[in-house]
């Protein structure tokens, strides 16, 4: 924890000049007084001037936003000396203003805090001979050598050292931490837990593993896999319902489908060095699912109605064991949006290619505490006959007769030049004409826009624009001729299709002429214009000034136009979580909305070291390595295409090492895929495999994992129903 201590400086001013402007019988008066507390200014008003006809407006003096609060407060980056502005405007009841005030004073803000930005951190090695002997390093960023160290091992000894050792003298567990001290005004400190296992001491291990009855869902059978395990030890279950056992292996039958948290205590009875009691426990969350006789199934066809590309494809469920409230979804292997709740879709593809469609259905709860029943199933589809995506580009080159310098060569030229093109041309004299290559003969020399337009269909058509310049036969003396065109561009508040342009060329001449391009074929005069457009896109819009009948210039830029704005207002997304009972550093991240998610991103950061973890995944569970505050945001894309992030503060007090390793796969049953998380302290490669319940192998699958937690994958095609 950061420890900042501030030397406050207090100046409290009582103003007592003002100004105030009067109409009829009211009467407006500016007065204000303020507190400096470092850099930090706390502005009082008038008393009896706030009201719904009274309207505050400070401005602080170093270029920061006006505030409209009636007592502000104002944080200021640097030392120095500002003028602050405060003006009042009292209202009538049909809101005309009625009278004004306006008062600037002088303040001095005389220290700006310096900021204290020393990360106390450190890791820790275990002797590998002597594993309750422990290495500590210091890895604090900045740090100096007329810093203060110091360290607290957890079990009543410290050092000063920079990087001491310690041999521990009893097992337990051990808050280590290190503290870091810069001056009296900075300072920082960081804990981390040490599992420490003195020499000839308990090596118990306490594990199990379980799975369902094949016949009936609700009994779950647990074996004991804790080591070394002894006739003569002690052993209780809680199965999370009120149940206990002492069974070394038992089942217990669920009165009811649920969330159940089940834990293993095993007890030694053997003694050890020192009279130690050996004892270890751990627990697993186990789901107790209701029968699902639920499987999910679909055709595929591809459109043949007479005028339909060869991209569309129809999708018939044919699901067994589902009803009317049930939900579906569908995803169609393009990064399209999903389809829910669509029995029968139709989807177009756009581009040729194999794809995988999968559907998943998920029965609706019928009863408190059952669980879902939930059923997946893809297919591979080649899709082939979609025709070619429009590729064709335009280019063009020019260059002056020789002898008559208003005649001028045109030619057609592309990386793309398609011969099958239809080319046509505005030489921006009013005149055009058409084909690749081709003559044009000016009446005046001048500048001129010209345009090319290559066209292979009515949906697949580009064109382009440039400038170029036509002198006389006889060169005569240049007239002077300072046109600087320039415009700007906005959108319309209200309508995203219309855009609003401002002339800016200089210098402003009144008998100067002003014709626009908007690049969609239209045209308009006039100084300052506005053009809305049929449908969004990028446009080139081009601007002519003419001062003068020998002094025109030319202004070409492109304008984007948007479409509508979502209307995300009513959206909402957040999200709630819940700690483990076992490990408070692992927890279990659910999203919440008024309307669907499609896609969800988290991202875990430590605000003392700015380090950041980032997991697109649905419902995460991530586990903390270290101890600190941490800001968890999600980013949610909604159904409509809304995007809202939802950030929280969570601070992680203690940390657990996991008991064992614990994978949790879902969905769970599954029929097309299995996905695990894995989390790494480092980037190593991952090993997945699947084994039958006769430990046979049948799947493996190797990737490269990196820092943070990593989203496994599995395909499950090919393998028979049962348990793995």
């Amino acid at each position: 924890m950061k420890k900042l201590l501030i030397l406050l400086l207090l100046c409290v001013s009582l103003i007592t000049n003002n100004s105030f402007a009067q109409s009829g019988a009211q009467t407006c008066t500016a007065n204000f007084t303020f507190r400096v507390v470092g850099n930090q200014v706390y502005f009082y008003a008038a008393t009896n001037y706030d009201s719904v006809y009274v309207h505050h407006t400070w401005k602080f003096g170093d270029s920061s936003i006006v505030d409209s609060s009636y007592h502000p407060t104002h944080t200021y980056s640097h030392a120095g000396t500002y003028n602050v502005t405060h003006t009042v405007i009292r209202l009538s009841p049909n809101s005309v203003a009625v009278c004004t005030a306006t008062i600037t004073q002088t303040i001095a803000v005389r220290q700006v805090p310096e900021p204290c930005n020393i990360g106390a951190n450190f890791r820790f090695e275990r002797d590998s001979l002597q594993p309750n002997r422990v290495r500590f390093y210091n890895t604090t960023n900045p740090v100096a050598a007329n810093y203060l160290v110091k360290w607290h091992f957890g079990d009543g000894t410290y050092s000063t050292d920079y990087n001491p050792t310690h041999i521990y003298t009893s097992s337990g567990l051990f808050s280590a931490c290190l503290f870091v001290k810069k001056d009296s005004l900075c300072a920082d400190d960081t804990c981390r837990q040490l599992q420490i296992q003195a020499p000839n001491t308990c090596t118990l291990t306490a594990a199990f593993t379980n799975h369902a009855d094949t016949t009936n869902r609700l009994k779950i059978i647990f074996t004991n896999q804790s080591s070394p395990l002894s006739s003569t030890d002690s052993i209780s279950w809680t199965f999370g319902d009120g149940s206990h056992s002492a069974n070394i292996n038992p089942s217990h039958t669920y009165s009811q489908p649920g969330t159940y948290r089940v834990c293993l205590v095993v007890k030694k009875n053997a003694n050890f060095a020192g009279g130690a009691t050996c004892i270890k426990e751990t627990c697993q969350t186990i789901i107790v699912q209701q029968a699902c006789n639920l499987a999910a199934s679909f055709t595929i066809t591809r459109d043949s109605i007479a005028g339909i590309a060869n991209n569309v494809y129809r999708f018939i469920n044919t699901s067994t064991g589902t009803a009317a409230n049930d939900s579906s979804y569908w995803s169609f292997g393009d990064g399209s949006v999903p389809v829910l709740n669509n029995s029968n879709p139709t989807h177009s593809y756009a581009f040729p290619g194999t794809y995988q469609v999968c559907l998943r259905i998920k029965k609706a709860v019928t009863t408190s505490g059952s669980i879902a029943c939930v059923a997946a199933f893809c297919k591979t589809i080649i899709v082939s006959g979609i025709p070619a995506p429009c590729q064709i580009s335009a280019n063009f080159s020019w260059r002056i007769d020789s002898v008559q310098h208003k005649k001028v060569y045109f030619s057609y030229g592309s990386l793309t030049a398609n011969p099958n093109a239809v080319i046509t041309w505005n030489f921006g004299d009013g005149k055009e004409g058409v084909g690749a290559n081709i003559v044009h003969q000016y009446a005046q020399p001048g500048s001129y826009v010209v345009c090319l337009k290559a066209k292979l269909s009515n949906t697949c058509f580009t064109d382009t624009c440039k400038i170029i310049v036509v002198q006389g036969d006889t060169v005569t003396p240049p007239t002077t001729c300072s046109l600087i065109v320039r415009f700007t561009s906005r959108q319309d508040s209200i309508n995203r299709k219309k855009i609003h342009f401002t002339n800016n060329t200089s210098p402003t001449v009144s008998a100067s002429i002003a014709s626009w391009s908007f690049g969609d074929g239209s045209i308009a005069s006039g100084w300052n214009t506005s053009h809305e457009y049929a449908e969004p896109g990028r446009y080139l819009v081009c601007l002519k000034v003419q001062s003068g009948p020998n002094c025109v210039s030319y202004k070409c830029d492109s304008v984007t136009v948007r479409p509508p704005v979502l209307n995300c207002d009513n959206k909402m997304a957040s999200y709630v979580y819940r700690r483990d009972g076992y490990m408070p550093n692992k927890l279990f991240f659910f999203a919440t909305s008024n309307t669907a998610i499609l896609q969800q991103r988290w991202t875990f950061t430590k605000l003392s070291s700015g380090a950041s973890v980032t997991i697109a995944q649905n419902d995460p569970m991530y586990m903390f390595s270290d101890t600190g505050t941490y800001l968890v945001c999600l980013r949610a894309v909604l159904w409509g295409g809304c995007v809202k992030e939802q950030c929280d503060i969570i601070r992680i007090m203690r940390t657990n090492a996991a008991a064992q390793c614990m994978l949790q796969a879902y969905p769970n049953p599954a029929h097309n895929q299995v996905a695990v998380n894995i989390e790494l302290t480092q980037p190593e490669t991952i090993k997945a495999f699947i084994y039958t319940a006769q430990n046979i192998l049948v799947k493996e699958q190797i990737v490269q994992g990196t820092r943070g937690n990593n989203l496994v994958n599995i395909n499950l095609q090919g393998l028979i129903p049962g348990y793995y």
